[in-house]
């Protein structure tokens, strides 16, 4: 069975097509391959974008422009510090738990790369009145806090 790209939002809004096509992921990485492949919108001038699932190809979320894209790796950010790392403090599947408690979703909303701008920003503001989390979240051009001066900058947005 052939699996059928997600559509365009941002495209689909402007009453164009919204088509996507799948793509290796070095069309994204300037030349640079990680074993994956992306969803990219068909329409000219049109930057949205979103991962596969390197097993069956399925769209890992919604599509995102560069701004909505900045937006989840800024939420990535604050988030993943409470399963990943150092200071993580509980496992990846109760981490999801209380992303949907924090957000009021349903399991299958809860997902980061199905996130608007709005939402990245309110999970940031979240996260940011849990005293325990210690997030060194990115401005939104992608600059490392000043905590994470001196360190590879991958390190810090996620």
């Amino acid at each position: 069975m052939a699996v059928v790209g997600p559509r365009c939002p941002f495209c689909e809004a402007k009453g164009l097509d919204g088509k996507t096509g799948l793509f290796p992921d070095s069309h994204v990485y300037h030349g640079r391959s990680y074993g994956g492949k992306v969803w990219l919108c068909l329409t000219a001038g049109c930057d949205a974008r979103v991962g596969a699932h390197k097993d069956t190809w399925e769209p890992l979320g919604i599509p995102a422009n560069a701004e909505t894209w900045w937006a989840r790796r800024r939420a990535h950010a604050a988030f993943d510090p409470l399963w990943k790392g150092e200071t993580a403090r509980m496992a990846r599947s109760e981490a999801y738990q209380y992303l949907q408690l924090l957000m009021g979703l349903p399991p299958d909303e809860a997902h980061i790369a199905r996130f608007t701008i709005e939402q990245c920003e309110q999970l940031i503001e979240k996260l940011k009145g849990d005293d325990d989390v210690e997030a060194e979240v990115p401005d939104a051009a992608g600059h490392a806090p000043a905590t994470a001066q001196g360190r590879d900058r991958s390190e810090a947005i996620g």
